[in-house]
């Protein structure tokens, strides 16, 4: 039975014309709890750079609201301009982004039904503006939290305070991994009795192994991510540098942009391994899917991961993975779908290894059912659906005390 509860998601980020993966996650995760609740508005002022300012962008953009029914969402937009950059921070930036969530949330109570609860996305940004409704209104919320900057040790005491208000006033703190629980509640000295940990999911229809899998000639290693510092494809590419010392005959693809790639272009040069490596630049996730399908081994080597979801897409597309022990990935494998190691060259290269001379060791069947079990859509939006109505309940209880 669907149930007639307001629900509110207000997410940090989100998919937009421009960016059409930023914010997939909290896209396809409000779609499939919308199988559970026919009246969710999903909360979102839309920032583009006055960098890209144009008369068409303006015209198209000019600070204007939308309102738009998205696969099972009633999407509320304001179509803005940052004057300022928004950063995860409490810089001057964001504090305006959030005054714009809070004046689209005015406008919504004035013209409707008070929501019944609030799922903010992200403590900076969202979480925040979500605290401030509650203060006012006395809505309930609860915050999943996804960023990776508590792992960093940079956030301010300022900011450390802000966030802690935030999570304190949460009727439930979310996090995606339980490495990422004990160093949230850590980090910020949180009781952890109000932290609970749901795992991402994915679309295990969409990432789905082929029928008939090709047999590859060299085994294929691949990695897909934004090439920044802290996904460490140079590890990666050393300890498959070692690899094919050692005589083993592979390949070595690498899907993404970012900062880090014309040094990792020029280190695979410097190592000779030019005929071996591959970089794809930016790909689609039809593309991603694709590339899943058709390697041998998905390898994440990064030095953080709050999760980690293109491991358990990998794993639905029947495809083995290695991992560094980086937060997320730990929670993720188990001996029967690949390895994890420490954060070092030499485990990550025997690794590599063993997944070749173990090959047939892993059935594409049994890792698909792995992911689905786990991470599946069904399985993962019960568990939010529930924890809804449990705050719910519990609000309105507290309301006659």
């Amino acid at each position: 039975m669907i149930s007639d509860r307001i629900i509110w998601i207000i997410p940090s980020f989100y998919v937009s014309e421009d960016y059409p993966l930023r914010g997939i996650f909290f896209k396809e995760q409000a779609e499939a709890i919308s199988k559970h609740f026919k009246n969710i508005t999903l909360i979102y002022p839309e920032s583009r750079s006055i960098r890209d300012i144009s008369l068409k962008g303006l015209i198209k953009n000019h600070f204007q609201y939308s309102k738009n029914e998205e696969n099972g969402l009633q999407v509320y937009r304001k179509h803005r301009w940052n004057l300022l950059p928004t950063r995860f921070d409490l810089s001057l930036g964001q504090r305006l982004w959030i005054s714009e969530v809070m004046k689209m949330a005015e406008r919504l109570l004035n013209s409707n039904r008070r929501p019944d609860i609030i799922h903010a996305h992200c403590a900076i940004g969202a979480g925040i503006a979500a605290m401030y409704l509650y203060k006012k209104y006395k809505i309930p919320y609860i915050i999943t939290e996804h960023l990776t900057l508590y792992q960093n040790s940079t956030l301010t005491n300022q900011e450390k305070k802000t966030l802690k208000a935030v999570f304190e006033n949460a009727s439930k703190v979310i996090t995606v991994s339980s490495p990422f629980k004990e160093l949230l509640s850590k980090v910020l000295g949180l009781n952890k009795e109000i932290v609970s940990v749901i795992p991402n999911f994915i679309d295990t229809d969409f990432f789905s192994p082929l029928k008939l899998k090709p047999v590859n000639a060299n085994f294929i290693f691949l990695t897909v991510c934004h090439l920044s510092t802290k996904k460490r494809i140079d590890r990666l590419i050393n300890s498959f540098s070692e690899l094919i010392k050692k005589g083993h005959d592979s390949k070595l693809i690498i899907a993404g942009e970012g900062t880090e790639k014309p040094g990792l272009m020029k280190l695979v040069n410097d190592l000779n391994l030019s005929n071996k490596v591959s970089f794809l630049g930016s790909v689609d996730r039809q593309e991603v899917r694709q590339l899943m399908q058709t390697c041998d081994c998905f390898v994440l080597p990064s030095d953080i991961e709050t999760f980690g979801v293109v491991l358990i897409e990998a794993l639905s597309c029947g495809l083995p993975v290695i991992a560094t022990k980086s937060g997320g990935p730990e929670d993720i494998i188990s001996p029967d779908c690949g390895f994890l190691v420490e954060k070092n060259e030499d485990d990550l290269t025997k690794a590599m290894i063993n997944i070749i001379d173990r090959r047939n060791f892993y059935p594409p069947e049994k890792l698909r059912d792995y992911a689905v079990e786990h991470y599946g859509a069904t399985k993962i939006s019960l568990q939010y659906a529930q924890l809804y109505e449990k705050i719910i309940i519990e609000s309105r209880l507290n309301q006659y005390e």
